[in-house]
Formats: structure tokens, C-alpha cells, sequence
């Protein structure tokens, strides 16, 4: 209803450290009117809702056996390099650094690039998130901050070494806890289109 809505606003707002009008003038400012964006919010509330009630007493812990035995049978997740070489590419916006991974040959105004050594225990945790999940040879996403935009490219790892398990053990869980509430989604609406009477209006 309206107060879910107004509520779950006022969340969003304070999470960013702002009012409702700012978060409005926000919105607005990007092309949204706020009517769309309170609809978006009550169809995420309904969403929510649905699955709630979809996942009520259908997903049981993962014990510590079965992680353990996805842990074992994927070690290639776990691998991480301790140190990389990369080349950095900083820009005064995005577009400068999405035009380099469109042609990364090119030279583009304004953009810099440095070559560099990075030690995985002196990164924040998102940058050395980025580095892990990037292949050799490709760019991690681009991080916007305060003076610009930077990205990776990645250019060699070094130092391989496969993380603990006592270290992995909860995002393991994670991840497997999501895998099951995907199929339990995907099992609940084709259990609705098996008993529902479809009736084809048209052909594409």
C-alpha cells in the first residue's frame, strides 16, 4: 500500500544521507518523473512480497558438508593472486574509459595510463574483488570517484594461492543459497504456466 511505499522511500533517502525532496529532485533531474519511480518501488515491494511467501519454510541451511564439497569440487573459484600487474587507465569521466575498451589501441585527450605493481593485502575490498574476477587481459569495470574515473587492465597475476576455506565458507554458502532460490523460482512459475489455460492470441 501507499505507506509500504512511502516508507521503503524514506529508506532509500536515508541510506544516502538525504531527504525525500532531495532524492526526489534526484530522480527527476535524471529523466524519471516520481510517479514512475514510486510505481518501480511498489512493484519491487510486490516482488518482494511474492518471493517472501514463495521461500517460507522451502530453503533449509546448507550444513557445512556440502559447502565443503562445492568448495572441493571448484578450486579454481578460490584462486587468488597476491600480486598483479596491471596498467591503469585514469580518465575525467566514464565515457573516456569505455571509449578505450571499445579500442584499446586508441589515445584519448585527458586520459592517463600508468604500468603498475599491485599487492593484493594493500588493495580496498572492492578494488581487489575487481582484480580476482578479471581475466588476464581484460579491464575490470570502471571506478567512478570524487576526481574522475579509473579502470584496470590486467595484465599478469603472480603469487597464485588458493584461499582457505574457513576464509570462502559463507559466501560459499551464499552463493548456493541463491542458486537454490533461482531453481525454486523458475520451478514456482512453470508450476503456474502448467496449470494455467493459456490461450494464444497471436503468433510473432
Amino acid at each position: 500500500d501507499a505507506f509500504d511505499v512511502q516508507s521503503r522511500i524514506e529508506s532509500v533517502a536515508a541510506q544516502n544521507g538525504i531527504s525525500v525532496m532531495e532524492l526526489r529532485n534526484f530522480i527527476e533531474s535524471k529523466g524519471m518523473a516520481w510517479d514512475e519511480y514510486n510505481a518501480q518501488i511498489e512493484k519491487t515491494i510486490k516482488q518482494e512480497k511474492l518471493y517472501s511467501r514463495i521461500f517460507a519454510n522451502a530453503i533449509e541451511p546448507f550444513d557445512t558438508a556440502q559447502v565443503r564439497a562445492y568448495y572441493d569440487a571448484n578450486p579454481n573459484e578460490f584462486k587468488r593472486a597476491n600480486r598483479i600487474m596491471v596498467t591503469r587507465y585514469d580518465g575525467p569521466d566514464q565515457e573516456s574509459l569505455k571509449r578505450i575498451q571499445a579500442a584499446p589501441m586508441s589515445v584519448i585527450d585527458g586520459v592517463n595510463t600508468t604500468r603498475e605493481t599491485l599487492e593484493s593485502k594493500a588493495q580496498d575490498q572492492r578494488l581487489q574483488y575487481y582484480l580476482d574476477q578479471t581475466p588476464v587481459g581484460s579491464f575490470t569495470p570502471i571506478i567512478q570517484g570524487t576526481k574522475g574515473a579509473r579502470m584496470y587492465l590486467v595484465e599478469e597475476k603472480d603469487d597464485i594461492e588458493v584461499l582457505p576455506f574457513e576464509r570462502v565458507q559463507n559466501a560459499i554458502a551464499k552463493h548456493l543459497e541463491d542458486e537454490r532460490r533461482e531453481e525454486i523460482i523458475r520451478n514456482y512459475f512453470e508450476k503456474l504456466k502448467a496449470r494455467a489455460n493459456i490461450v494464444v492470441l497471436r503468433r510473432p
